[in-house]
């Protein structure tokens, strides 16, 4: 990786500073990246939009810059907007819990709006403007898959409007390749036919999705209907029977059947127990933060750590749990932040794939 950051600053009488950032933020070009945000607050700025476009990559160091520098901007009636940030970017403020503490905006004029409202701003991901592909009118036969619901742009830039970040759920299932495609429900396991990339969303539960033309899919657990609960703890033998039994209570409001509540809550403590294990040094075992993404047909489990990557060995250490789970994945997307992730059904044939 090429290690450079260039900063181009410009300012308005309103005290809202722009800086465009192109490059990588990482040791070799902190203090480039805190010098320019420093001398523009030294200017006078009382708010920044940092216009992300070109950014390639942010290491974890460069993420505690953006918090210090909105929480200083805050202390000054300002605030920090990120615009037109990458996806591989906003995957990381997404895991970090970020997109509700930093507004988001998807062009540099929304984001001048934002930053102009000060500390008043709504931490909430701008909804995107781009056009939506419209699937063919009319369902298959009972039994076939289904067409999908293609989603308005003005309906979710709604439903935006009042509703916590997107989190977004990649699913690892295999679909066709072709403009036509078949998709397979998150929610309630409904096989849908699409007619291309774009957003999409599912016409039984009405689950929003998007997919693109490489053939991914990602279900937005946020928009439907989706509660979340997050956890942070050590890992230890206490802790593990407090998270399995959070877990429990959550199933049994589903009326999940109590062997089936028992066996995951404990298979889910057990993946928490060999993170621990396995990813922290001997005497150290966490912090680890869990999100628990309650939605109507299951239960996803997110879990963010800190430790040594473990992607060599994923076959090794979960090789049990990675048959057990539904879209079971272990990522190490920056250094020293991995991501494990898996999922529940309450009802139905797709509680465990084994």
């Amino acid at each position: 990786m090429q290690h450079d950051l260039a900063l181009r600053a410009s300012a308005r009488q309103d005290g809202v500073f722009t800086i465009h950032l192109a490059g990588v933020i990482d040791a070799h070009t902190l203090d480039k990246f805190e010098a320019g945000l420093g001398k523009a607050v030294e200017k006078g700025a009382k708010s920044l939009l940092l216009d992300c476009e070109e950014i390639r990559y942010v290491n974890s160091a460069g993420f505690g810059e953006l918090i210090r520098y909105h929480d200083r901007l805050k202390e000054r009636g300002g605030t920090l907007v990120l615009a037109r940030v990458p996806p591989k970017v906003g995957v990381i403020l997404e895991m970090l819990g970020l997109k509700s503490l930093i507004p988001l905006a998807t062009s540099v004029e929304q984001g001048l709006r934002i930053a102009a409202k000060g500390a008043e701003a709504d931490p909430i991901v701008a909804a995107p403007t781009a056009r939506i592909p419209v699937s063919k009118p009319g369902m298959t036969p009972l039994g076939q898959a289904q067409t999908a619901t293609p989603l308005s742009a003005t309906a979710t830039a709604s439903r935006l409007s009042t509703q916590p970040p997107p989190s977004r759920i990649h699913v690892n299932r295999p679909i066709l390749t072709t403009d036509e495609r078949t998709v397979v429900c998150a929610f309630c396991d409904t096989r849908m036919r699409i007619g291309g990339s774009g957003r999409w969303a599912c016409p039984a539960c009405g689950a929003p999705f998007s997919a693109t033309k490489e053939g991914g899919v990602a279900f937005d657990w946020s928009r439907a209907d989706a509660e979340a609960m997050h956890l942070t703890f050590d890992v230890s033998a206490r802790t593990l029977a407090g998270f399995a039994g959070v877990l429990e209570g959550i199933l049994v409001e589903r009326r999940v059947s109590h062997a089936r509540m028992r066996r995951f809550a404990r298979e889910a403590a057990h993946v928490c127990h060999l993170i621990g294990e396995h990813a922290f040094e001997r005497g150290r075992r966490g912090p680890i933060h869990v999100l628990a993404l309650a939605g109507p047909q299951r239960l996803h489990l997110r879990i963010v750590d800190r430790g040594r990557s473990l992607s060599d060995q994923i076959a090794k250490v979960f090789s049990t749990q990675a048959r057990l789970f539904l879209d079971f994945r272990y990522s190490s997307p920056i250094d020293n932040i991995n991501l494990t992730e898996f999922a529940f059904a309450y009802a139905g044939s797709g509680v465990f794939v084994s």
